[in-house]
């Protein structure tokens, strides 16, 4: 007998070809309408609300009255929700966001007391190869999916993770709708659709066991489901039954006849996105860049230094209630236990995480509303940021080194998960300009920096009465002003009014000769004056001198001290650099020598340390795009333009040295009329090219302003490596991907040519046994690695691809539509863009240029401190982790009990030894699953060292308890 699974469900777009507001309402209506047919009719046993819990949220806010109702049948089990809180691109988010996301899912979907077990993920454009070990870490060793998938795979199939780590696939060979439209109005049409799906499915289902979906994006339930039901079911004799299913259900079913029969099923390992038979849709990882590189910021601001900084804080203020709500007045502007700030920031930022939301491939009123909760989610994280970094500020012991003339400290945090030396400026409060800057570090050494004078900073003006001004500067003396010292003032005259000046400092002790002569002669004008005379009063910040230095070595999740001396004024002979021709266009430090070589902008790089000489770096390539925003499509007879340079500008600094390119990109306006060409009338794009070597960095840093006003095209740059290679690596999620440089053969069976570009986080590296080279960036995720004339791999960076449809039924490289036919004129890119990248060569070690990589992703902060005492050192990190393979990915609060949470990956394809040596405080550790759910206790060795076996690419979850 066979067994046909029909499984009722929608699959919710939130947000695509409507804006969500308007799709919202669609599913008030679909909500509304479930609700009645499952009160109505018992035989309409279940529906599946597309494994994303967030519609609850969105329908609850508009329909609060249906909760009882809705918790009801979710409890029995009529409404299947989760395990998600969304539905995401799965390669275009961090796998921190992925991890989040589950936990969300789980949280929301214990309030109402069922979560589905099943790793549901139907329409992602390709899934990530980590996860089957991302979803056993919440418990699920099931998962169903539709893309990415090769070919002629059965039904059912493991799907194996790089760890070891498998989940049994249910396979949506047809796709997640492959009855969507069933039953039909004749009841005997309904009995032959159902048996030809069956019929369709049978040569590649392993069991008896058939499963069909019934239900397809923004689809309503049918309330004449059960019926046609019972009709197939009366009418069938083939031996052959249909019954209302579940997804769980179906997995529990051909996994017990799996296990009964012994039925082999072949296996998958890694990433899936093979475009054959479905979409990939590549071309997202490129459309509407800015969200790419808005994400990337947000997200690198959430991990990186909200929540390990806030973590720290919270532990240094609060100690063993740390974590806790508040009980007692709080004194500092610090929020106090910020863990459900952090976790609703985290909720917004993954509402801009659907597939149709972060991939780009919406019509614009859909990404202009993602705009808003970016913005929300930075404010959030940059205030919660800078008070945890002030609170651990506070408690550093800042004396520093025994010397005279010590003036402020200077902290410089790092958020990377690697220790980071970059170059860093600050400004720091003087009270004169009557002595020189030194700097020196915690053993008293001094350190290279320059420095320059700068004005006082204008903050505001206000205007006051002058009865108001005795309190006002009373106050001001003895409160401050905006967390600052009010430290001179001086009474003088507008054209207007009367007017004082009044400088604040953060740390300056306060001028108070000049305090009391201020108060003196604002005393004899008040005396003097009608009470209600108007007085200016302007607020400035005194003047400062910046100082730069290079912050070397700088460690992971910590941060490192220097001190600034006030020194007697000496003469400085300036340096007269030779402005030869050759000198003009050549830069270098001590690893590079990099030197301008075409009129295009490009460069050669000379690597010293492993005498390699790389050419033709940095080539900017403009090609043409007849596509839309989900593939790249170039134009049957394409052209390719190239910038020319109109002028070179050079900055040598000791610190420092710097080419300034200021190119024109002449490029054509858009496409022809027949769209198989580019116009022949052609504007120009601004390209400003800034290329930095900085003393004591093996790296070579560039960033780039590109003003777009062309249309129909795709900006590339491209780093020629000089290597012979079949593979190159990747950025992955959770680890570094693999994959071949050559694309299939394919026939006119592909549903989609496969195309060289690839997803990528931070880095892409080509690389022979004895050197290699690394492009790193921030926020642009398409790369691909091309072969050369010779056969030569080079590196081609996307930085933008401007299209002007959301989908065409007309690409030479894909069959079909992928959304509807809308125009998007959005998704041209008409604006001035920023982007950052760094060239990387290396020698046989790979890995220390991926944690160059790494640590590139954000930038170091430095705060100035008045010298102080403080129980901690001048130099310190939450943690440390050995060996260098192991990659921490977050440092958290834990979810549901007192203490915090360690994560990282093993990046190497073999078993480490692992030892994790916490500077945080803790009374017990556990290793945790990803959901925070106990899976062994652990203990330090007697050098407070948590050592444990690490498996190749494994994740490790640790939790740490603050109190029992």
């Amino acid at each position: 007998m066979q067994t046909l699974h029909i499984v009722s469900h929608t699959h919710w777009d939130r947000e695509w070809y409507k804006p969500f507001q308007q799709f919202r309402l669609q599913l008030v209506h679909l909500v509304d309408n479930l609700l009645v047919i499952l009160d109505q009719d018992p035989e309409y046993l279940h529906f599946m609300l597309d494994g994303q819990t967030i519609v609850l949220e969105d329908y609850l806010q508009m329909r609060m009255a249906n909760l009882p109702l809705l918790q009801k049948h979710i409890q029995e089990n009529r409404v299947l929700i989760g395990p998600w809180y969304i539905l995401p691109d799965e390669f275009l988010v961090s796998p921190e966001a992925t991890i989040r996301n589950l936990m969300i899912g789980k949280q929301i979907c214990a309030l109402f007391g069922q979560r589905m077990m099943i790793g549901y993920i139907p329409d992602p454009f390709g899934h990530i190869g980590q996860m089957p070990q991302i979803l056993n870490g919440f418990h699920m060793d099931t998962a169903c999916l539709w893309r990415g998938v090769p070919k002629d795979f059965p039904t059912l199939l493991h799907w194996n993770a790089p760890d070891g780590s498998s989940v049994l696939l249910a396979h949506l060979h047809d796709g997640y709708g492959n009855i969507a439209e069933w039953p039909k109005a004749d009841p005997d049409q309904s009995l032959l659709d159902l048996n030809n799906e069956a019929d369709n499915l049978e040569p590649l289902n392993p069991t008896s066991h058939f499963l069909l979906m019934r239900g397809t994006d923004h689809l309503e339930p049918r309330l004449e489901l059960p019926e046609h039901i019972r009709y197939y079911n009366q009418r069938e004799n083939s031996g052959r039954r249909a019954i209302h299913s579940t997804l769980p259900a179906y997995l529990a079913a051909v996994s017990q006849e799996l296990d009964e029969k012994s039925i082999f099923l072949p296996s998958l390992k890694g990433e899936l996105r093979d475009p054959q038979k479905a979409h990939m849709l590549p071309g997202v990882l490129s459309a509407r860049m800015w969200i790419k590189q808005r994400n990337h910021y947000s997200e690198t601001m959430m991990e990186r230094w909200v929540e390990p900084f806030s973590t720290w804080a919270e532990l240094l203020k609060r100690g063993e209630v740390a974590f806790l709500p508040i009980k007692e007045h709080e004194k500092s502007n610090r929020l106090n236990d910020p863990g459900p700030i952090i976790h609703q920031t985290w909720k917004l930022l993954i509402s801009n995480h659907p597939h149709d939301s972060i991939c780009g491939c919406s019509v614009d009123e859909t990404h202009t509303d993602m705009i808003s909760r970016f913005d929300q989610v930075d404010q959030v994280a940059e205030v919660i940021t800078n008070q945890s970094l002030t609170a651990i500020q506070s408690e550093i012991n800042t004396q520093g080194p025994e010397l005279d003339n010590k003036l402020a400290a200077v902290t410089v945090f790092n958020a990377s998960p690697y220790q980071k030396t970059d170059l860093i400026s600050v400004n720091i409060d003087i009270a004169g300009e009557d002595c020189d800057l030194r700097l020196v570090d915690q053993s008293g050494n001094q350190v290279s920096c320059d420095w320059e004078w700068e004005e006082r900073d204008f903050r505001e003006s206000n205007t006051y009465q002058v009865k108001n001004l005795l309190g006002l500067l009373t106050n001001a003396g003895i409160a401050g002003h905006n967390d600052q010292r009010l430290i001179r003032a001086k009474l003088g005259q507008d054209p207007d009014m009367p007017c004082i000046d009044a400088e604040f400092s953060s740390f300056l002790e306060p001028d108070n000769q000049s305090l009391e002569s201020a108060l003196t002669e604002v005393m004899g004008m008040i005396m003097s004056s009608d009470p209600e005379t108007l007085v200016r009063v302007k607020v400035f910040n005194v003047a400062t001198a910046r100082i730069s230095f290079v912050a070397k070595d700088v460690p992971a999740l910590g941060y490192q001290t220097w001190w600034v001396l006030g020194e007697p004024v000496v003469e400085v002979t300036p340096v007269d650099w030779d402005e030869d021709e050759e000198e003009l266009e050549s830069i270098s430090n001590e690893y590079f020598t990099l030197t301008l070589t075409g009129e295009d902008g490009s460069f050669s790089l000379y690597d010293t340390t492993n005498d390699i000489l790389f050419e033709n770096l940095n080539t900017f390539i403009d090609r043409g795009d007849r596509g839309d925003e989900y593939n790249f499509t170039p134009p049957e007879n394409d052209t390719v333009f190239v910038p020319r340079i109109e002028s070179v500008e050079v900055i040598k600094e000791s610190l420092s040295e710097m080419l300034i390119l200021r190119m024109n990109l002449e490029t054509p306006i858009g496409l022809s009329n027949e769209r198989d060409c580019r116009s022949t009338e052609l504007v120009t794009c601004p390209l400003d090219v800034a290329i930095t070597l900085t003393k004591g960095l093996p790296q070579v840093n560039i960033q780039v302003v590109y003003d777009n006003y062309a249309l129909d095209h795709r900006l590339e740059v491209r780093f020629p490596t000089g290597l012979k290679v079949d593979k190159a690596r990747f950025d992955g999620h959770f680890q570094i991907v693999e994959r071949a440089l050559d694309l299939p053969e394919v026939d006119s069976t592909w549903r989609e040519l496969p195309r060289p570009e690839v997803p990528q986080r931070a880095f892409t590296d080509v690389s022979i046994p004895s050197h290699g080279l690394t492009i790193a960036n921030r926020g642009l995720p398409e790369v691909a690695v091309l072969r050369d004339e010779q056969g030569k791999a080079e590196i081609a960076l996307t930085l933008l691809r401007c299209v002007g449809w959301l989908s065409r039924d007309d690409l030479w490289n894909r069959q079909g539509q992928a959304g509807p036919p809308l125009p998007t004129m959005g998704a041209q890119e008409q604006a001035t863009y920023l982007f950052n990248y760094a060239i990387i060569p290396h020698g046989a070690d790979f890995g220390s240029a991926a944690q160059l990589a790494q640590s590139f992703q954000t930038d170091l902060q430095a705060r100035v401190a008045p010298l102080q005492t403080g129980h901690l050192e001048a130099t310190a990190q939450m943690v440390s982790v050995e060996p260098s393979e192991f990659m921490i990915t977050t440092l958290k609060e834990a979810e549901n009990e007192a203490g915090w949470i360690l994560r990282g990956v093993n990046l190497s394809d073999a078993s480490i030894d692992l030892k994790v040596k916490p500077s945080l405080p803790y009374q017990s550790v556990e290793q945790v699953n990803l959901d925070e759910s106990f899976v062994a206790e652990l203990s330090a060795n007697a050098s407070g060292e948590i050592e444990l076996l690490a498996g190749a690419h494994k994740i490790v979850t640790l939790f740490f308890r603050i109190s029992n």
